[in-house]
């Protein structure tokens, strides 16, 4: 079943990548492969995720562009490193997902058109074009992971436009067919976890308990100063991120370790 999802799903330049040229090999290659991880952190950044899960000695693997430049999940050979990293979750492992949200947040709706009768945006941009085609080849991996019994969290800011994105919308009309496989969702205030603004933020996904992963307290100071700007030109409002807002992107460390605390009880079999 997960071999002819893949050979359907992914483009032939990645298969080729892969050296998968017909079915059989995908199913073959798919039944063979060595699950190794307990966790990956897709789009790691700081690798502030990857950090607290090896910290509490599982054994977790990562994949980002910034950090290896053939790591672009755009680009053929990145999907499919995407994909075997995939591959190599154990059963009930769980991957972590920190999809950018440079184009999908509020602040950049100016310039990349994006809304939510039209998530796909400025097709023209070379940005907003790079990020739908992004978001397709994570839903392909959520669903892959679905197939293999691997649960998986999202992360984005509260607000992102990344759940109207249709991938988004047909991973999870799918779950939503079998109830174990619906998805939950998590509501947080960042600043609870040391972030230096309140960064209210979703976490959306298959994990035992994700609802009650991290508690939701709205905190007092809801203040933005130097996150970002708003300007007036020519009649209009214009929004702008501030140097800020770039260093909110990193996880804090006491967030990373309640959630590797609770990848471990998972993979304990405590809350299965």
């Amino acid at each position: 079943m997960v071999g002819s999802f893949l050979f359907d799903a992914l483009p032939k330049d990645v298969l080729q990548c892969l050296g998968w040229n017909d079915r059989k090999a995908c199913v073959a290659a798919a039944l063979a492969a060595p699950r190794m991880k307990d966790a990956v952190e897709y789009f790691c950044g700081t690798g502030g995720m990857t950090a607290a899960f090896v910290e509490q000695r599982l054994r977790c693997d990562w994949f980002d562009v910034i950090l290896e430049p053939e790591q672009d999940i755009c680009a053929a050979e990145g999907f499919a490193i995407a994909v075997r990293k995939a591959l190599s979750i154990v059963l009930g492992g769980v991957a972590w997902f920190g999809v950018p949200c440079s184009t999908f947040v509020w602040v950049a709706r100016g310039h990349t058109k994006r809304s939510r009768a039209s998530p796909l945006g400025d097709a023209s941009r070379a940005d907003v074009r790079s990020a739908n085609v992004l978001v397709r080849r994570v839903g392909v991996l959520l669903c892959l992971l679905r197939l293999r019994n691997v649960f998986f969290i999202v992360e984005q800011p509260a607000g992102s436009l990344l759940w109207q994105q249709p991938a988004m919308k047909f991973e999870l009309r799918n779950a939503g067919k079998r109830r174990k496989r619906v998805w939950a969702r998590c509501f947080l205030w960042l600043c609870h976890y040391g972030q230096n603004i309140c960064k209210p933020t979703e976490l959306r996904g298959r994990f035992p308990g994700l609802r009650d992963l991290l508690p939701s307290k709205r905190p007092k100071n809801k203040s933005k100063v130097g996150i970002y700007r708003v300007w007036v030109s020519k009649g209009r409002k214009r929004v702008k991120g501030d140097v800020g807002l770039k260093a909110t992107e990193h996880y804090p460390t006491a967030f990373c370790r309640a959630v590797a605390l609770r990848v471990l009880e998972v993979l304990k079999g405590k809350t299965r």
